[in-house]
């Protein structure tokens, strides 16, 4: 029975799912089960019926996208069950995506605080993924268009006029960026960026997700699928 998982993705590639670039993500295992498992009998045992506790997702599964936010509120004075006088935050039900936009301007009392994705509430998603395919295999194992389908960004001009994809090692005010020929080396650039320096040469199994991209909360998955179906 499909299921409805939370997953986590990046400011980039949040603008990547919304630009319709992305319809891959990598996601490392890191189960113990899991890589025993695959020690003793190959990736192809992962995807046995029965298994999927043990890489999490499944075809038919709904991920619904959590993603840095913005959200207004205030701090007011609160005393706690030990007496002591503090500030609590209080947030209402406004935000804004920290993807789109720089941190929006105060009014009154109220101030714009950031929140991070692992705290993202379901109601403020704007991103339903509905997962098509699963895979195990190494990270090193990305093809060129799979790097094209995790979303990194062709980029251009280049000095001499020629288009690139992007290095996400780039710091944003560095004037002489560098580009890539391969997109593997740009999602290459991209996934040490996320994971740290020596993620890449880790080389680690991990769970390959392709899936098709719903701009509405999953609450709404049903309606708005239903509606496109009432279109075609």
């Amino acid at each position: 029975m499909p299921r409805d998982i939370p997953i986590i993705f990046s400011a980039p590639m949040i603008q990547a799912l919304l630009a319709e670039r992305k319809t891959q993500t990598r996601r490392i295992i890191k189960k113990p089960a899991a890589l025993n498992a695959l020690d003793v009998f190959g990736p192809s045992f992962l995807l046995k019926p029965g298994n999927v506790d043990l890489i999490r997702f499944a075809v038919g599964d709904r991920l619904w996208v959590r993603e840095s936010v913005w959200q207004n509120g205030t701090w007011v004075r609160d005393e706690d069950e030990t007496g002591e006088i503090g500030s609590k935050w209080v947030g209402t039900a406004s935000v804004r995506m920290m993807a789109d936009e720089e941190k929006p301007a105060g009014s009154g009392n109220f101030v714009w605080r950031s929140i991070p994705s692992i705290h993202m509430p379901l109601w403020a998603s704007r991103l339903t993924l509905v997962v098509e395919e699963v895979r195990v295999q190494r990270l090193h194992d990305i093809s060129e268009t799979d790097a094209i389908a995790e979303g990194v960004e062709m980029c251009s001009p280049r000095p001499h006029g020629m288009s690139g994809w992007r290095d996400y090692g780039d710091k944003p005010e560095d004037t002489s960026r560098r580009y890539f020929s391969d997109p593997r080396k740009s999602f290459q650039s991209l996934w040490t960026s996320i994971n740290g320096p020596s993620a890449w040469d880790a080389n680690p199994f991990v769970v390959a997700l392709t899936f098709q991209v719903h701009r509405c909360n999953i609450d709404y998955l049903d309606s708005n699928l239903a509606a496109l179906e009432a279109r075609s």
